[in-house]
Parts: C-alpha cells; sequence; structure tokens
C-alpha cells in the first residue's frame, strides 16, 4: 500500500479479506493513508456470509466494498454484508467480485458503477433462503491439513505454498527450512 502511495496510483484493488484484529489494525491505518492521499480502495467483503463490519478491508467505511451476487441480483451464500457494502457484482467470490469492479471503474470511472446497466454491478443484493451456491467448484475437497513443521500458519495454505511456490525465487522451502508466518492471524 505504501508503494501505491508513493507511484501516485488511482485505484488500490484489495481482493482479500480478514476477520478484524488487533493485526490488521496496521493494515486499517495503510488504507486510511491511501484513501487521505485520494486513492479508490476497492475491497472484497470476504466469503464469510457475515455482517461486514467486523472484517477487514470491507470494515473500514472509504473502503469500496464488494459483495457477490448471481446473475439475477441475489446475493451469494458466502458473500458477507451489510450497511458497509457498496456494490455487489456478479462472481462466484467477493475477491473476484473486488476484481472485477475495479477493472469496470478503472475502465469506465467510479460514476458509471452507479447507474451500471450491463447487468454486472447492484447497488444492493436480493437476498433468498433457498439460494445454494452450488456452482462454486471447490477445487480439493480433501485438503491435506498436517503440518511437518512447527508453523504459525492455516496447513492448507502451507501445504499449497509447498507445492507451488517458485523455488528459484524462494529457494526450496523443504531443504532449505523455511517457515512460514502469517502475520494478519
Amino acid at each position: 500500500i505504501e508503494y501505491a502511495i508513493n507511484s501516485n496510483v488511482d485505484i488500490i484493488n484489495l481482493s482479500m479479506y480478514s476477520k478484524r484484529t488487533l493485526a490488521t489494525s496496521i493494515l486499517e491505518v495503510e488504507i486510511e493513508k491511501a484513501v487521505k492521499a485520494g486513492i479508490i480502495v476497492v475491497g472484497s467483503a470476504g466469503n464469510d456470509g457475515a455482517d461486514v463490519s467486523d472484517y477487514i478491508p470491507g470494515g473500514i467505511p472509504d473502503v469500496y466494498t464488494i459483495g457477490a451476487v448471481n446473475g439475477d441480483g441475489v446475493r451469494r451464500v458466502l458473500s458477507n454484508y451489510g450497511d458497509l457494502v457498496d456494490y455487489y457484482t456478479v462472481a462466484d467470490s467477493t475477491s473476484d467480485a473486488a476484481a472485477l469492479f475495479t477493472g469496470y471503474i478503472s475502465a469506465n470511472g467510479l460514476n458509471a458503477a452507479e447507474g451500471d446497466t450491463t447487468g454486472l454491478i447492484f447497488k444492493t443484493a436480493k437476498e433468498h433462503d433457498e439460494y445454494e451456491n452450488d456452482d462454486v467448484d471447490v477445487v480439493d475437497k480433501t485438503p491435506d491439513t498436517t503440518k511437518d513443521n512447527q508453523t504459525l500458519f492455516d496447513p492448507i495454505i502451507e501445504n499449497y505454498v509447498k507445492e507451488h511456490a517458485d523455488t528459484s525465487y524462494v529457494g526450496n522451502l523443504a531443504d532449505d527450512g523455511l517457515a512460514i508466518l502469517n502475520v494478519l492471524d
């Protein structure tokens, strides 16, 4: 975020989310610095199906918080919701929704989102109690959750990173004894 501020960007996309904790206060301060610098900050509402006010970046009032809906404008069950959600975008997750919204406003301007007629962006979402989120394809329904060391990171993410990391960039995770540390949890 500091790099983006120093580079005078127009928009920062934060297609990620985390529960609000003491550790995320650092991120909140950086986001507020970007907003004060005149940068549009777009953030994911989160995918826990909960009120967005307890999440970062979506719980920050000055962030354009984006939720996810289906093509009929019905809120995805996984999409966080609440008064702080500014727009809903047709997407399978709120991370995808925030990325699509960012691309849209980058090409068309923020004012265009308010009157969007493409069917991509909704100012509010419809609720439907019987809607199921079956169309989201879960890549691995039985992930390996075993840990081979005492890192402080989610074992699913840790194992994914170990399998997919570019070893020419980060070294061999197993041989070099590198540990992964999640600083937001």
